[in-house]
């Protein structure tokens, strides 16, 4: 991770993993331009890990819950934007919407963990253009995973164990990643730590 200079961010330290060839970070949005050929996935079924992506990241008290509000419009399969945590290259999650082979939008989450990366998504119906509202909780020694497009936050789309405790630090932040042949850029506003 590199330090990124960013006058006005939300915290004071800002950690980028592969800084975009394109950003912008201040107080109320984050922008990011991906390179092509980007992804982060780690082993399971596709037996390939890629760690190309690109994310801007805070450090976060491993009792806090991030949200943030994602405004993507993705124009090739497999581009891919939303929330990240962040521990290591082999402890990381990720949610947000991708563009699927279907051209599809789905709303996933992919935990890594000791390496390897499950995913589970569902299709949201919504229009190409869209704004998603997307939320990680913490509670009882588990993450929550909730979304919205408007009113409020429903049933969590996922639960699932957050990392042990260690010394090491947790970041959270958004992501972007184009595994194809061409860039995209997501916008992200309202990040809130709570």
């Amino acid at each position: 991770m590199e330090n990124v200079n960013a006058a006005n961010a939300p915290r004071d330290e800002v950690l980028a993993l592969n800084i975009p060839p394109g950003y912008a970070v201040d107080r109320r949005h984050i922008e990011i331009m991906t390179r092509p050929n980007t992804d982060f996935w780690q082993k399971t079924w596709y037996g390939h890990s890629a760690a190309s992506g690109h994310a801007v990241l805070f450090r976060l008290r491993h009792d806090e819950a991030v949200s943030v509000m994602l405004h993507f419009t993705p124009e090739q399969c497999f581009q891919q934007a939303g929330l990240m945590l962040y521990q290591d290259e082999r402890h990381w999650v990720k949610f947000g919407l991708e563009m699927e082979a279907d051209h599809r939008v789905k709303l996933g989450v992919t935990l890594t963990r000791d390496g390897h990366s499950d995913w589970n998504c569902q299709e949201i119906a919504t229009p190409m253009e869209m704004a998603r509202h997307l939320r990680i909780g913490l509670g009882r020694g588990a993450w929550r995973f909730f979304h919205r497009s408007i009113g409020p936050f429903g049933e969590p789309m996922r639960i699932a164990p957050a990392f042990a405790a260690t010394d090491q630090p947790l970041f959270a932040g958004v992501f972007a990643a184009s595994p194809g042949e061409t860039g995209c850029k997501a916008v992200f506003t309202h990040l809130e730590f709570e």
